[in-house]
Parts: structure tokens; sequence; C-alpha cells
């Protein structure tokens, strides 16, 4: 919530520009992986699931009201919604919750494409924090783990990768910014 919250903060000042696309859907797979997650039962992990819903519908939330979205919206970034959708929409059709699971797994990555393009393209027009303190937390939502169960652990270990990742483009394709008093913390 923190790092999405700094970038809120980002997005209300001018200097993030979310895409709408991906936030929209990073908003919607969560709340599928953490309905098809009670399935095992109520831990931490889901939890966490829940809480990572918050953060993506605060950042359109605040991007409508700023006017801070990409005016213009890609087919790339159209087809990259459609494709996370029908992920999600897989989910209803399936009763087994590993695969509803994957299904918003892949939902989620699709989704992620027109940032980590926007990252590559526009590295200013992201918030490298948010991703940082994002694989932190899935970081430590792993530790919190008793029991290494596909259905406790693939959703935030793939969190973390996804982020990581997102952040090492943004840091590599800015190279000269400073590390900012989150990143140094953390770093």
């Amino acid at each position: 919530m923190a790092g999405e919250a700094r970038y809120v903060a980002a997005v209300l000042r001018g200097q993030a520009r979310p895409n709408p696309v991906s936030w929209f859907c990073w908003a919607l797979a969560p709340v599928v992986a953490f309905a098809a997650q009670l399935s095992h039962g109520l831990r931490p992990t889901e939890w966490m699931t829940l809480v990572i819903a918050i953060g993506p519908i605060a950042v359109v939330v605040a991007a409508a009201v700023k006017g801070g979205v990409r005016s213009r919206v890609s087919a790339l970034d159209l087809a990259c919604g459609a494709v996370s959708l029908a992920g999600l929409a897989a989910w209803l059709v399936t009763s087994r919750p590993a695969v509803a699971i994957l299904f918003s797994i892949v939902a989620d990555l699709v989704a992620a494409v027109p940032t980590f393009r926007n990252a590559y393209r526009r590295p200013m027009d992201e918030c490298a924090p948010t991703y940082l303190m994002s694989t932190v937390a899935m970081a430590i939502t792993l530790l919190t783990v008793h029991r290494w169960t596909f259905g406790q652990v693939v959703l935030p270990a793939y969190i973390l990768a996804v982020n990581a990742a997102l952040y090492a483009v943004i840091r590599v394709r800015t190279p000269l910014s400073p590390l900012s008093t989150v990143e140094a913390a953390i770093v």
C-alpha cells in the first residue's frame, strides 16, 4: 500500500502518468485471485492479495481526478486489456482454484505489457520506488508462509518478479537519476 500511496502522490503532483489499461486490470486481477485463494483458507498471503487491489484502484481514481491518465490508449493497450479481461473471465468457467490463480497471473502479466513499454520508452512517467516497495512487500509476504503450497506462494512470487523487473527497467533507463530516499533506505 505504501508503494501505491507514493504512486498516487506522484500522479497528483503530475510526476507519474499511469497506463489506464494496466492499472485497471491490476485492480481486477487480485480480486479474482483473492476469490480463488479463499478455497485454501484465509491466511496472511490471501489478505495481501486483497490489499493488492486497493492500490491500483487508488491510482486509477487519482489519475482520473488529476487527469494524469495517458490521453492516448494504443491498439497494444487495448489488445492487452482484452486478453487480460479474457483471462479473468476464464476464471469464471473453472472450478479449480489453481487454474483460476494461473488465469489471474496470465491476465496480470498481459496487463503489465503496456506499463513495461511505458517504463522502457518514458521511464520518467513511472514511479520507480513504487515497484521496489512492492517487491520488498512480496518478499516479506513470502517470509510469512509456513507451509509452501502453490496456492499460497505463486501469486506473491509472481508479483515480486514483475515488480522487480519493472523497477529494473525504470532504473536502467534512467541511470543518472539519484535514488530516492525510499530506494536508498531499501538498497
